[in-house]
């Protein structure tokens, strides 16, 4: 999809670069709010063709707490980070947008 098309607005959820964790935030895991995972935005390049987002995700548990890197994700793409599917819906300058595909638990 060229750059123009990336920034669609699309998305249940949204990130910003200023911001740690997507607004609103994903549903809590049946384990609990410490094992519900944040996403954050680590970069656009929305003006590349095709336009990419880095995302990163992280739970508090189970210890460690240890964050998992999305690089070059391009609009379409589907992530999995401990039950809880992504699919990424929009790439803007200094923003995305992203669904919650399915959740596991």
């Amino acid at each position: 999809m060229s750059k123009a098309n990336s920034c669609t607005g699309l998305g249940n959820y949204q990130l910003s670069l200023s911001v740690n964790g997507s607004s609103p935030m994903l549903p809590e895991s049946a384990l609990g709010s410490a094992y519900t995972p944040r996403v954050r935005l680590s970069g656009t390049k929305a003006h590349e063709d095709p336009a990419t987002v880095d995302l990163s995700v992280v739970a508090d548990q189970p210890k460690p707490a240890t964050p998992e890197d999305f690089r070059s994700l391009v609009l379409g793409d589907v992530v999995t980070f401990r039950g809880y599917t992504l699919k990424v819906t929009s790439i803007c300058d200094g923003n995305a947008g992203f669904d919650l595909v399915s959740q596991e638990e």
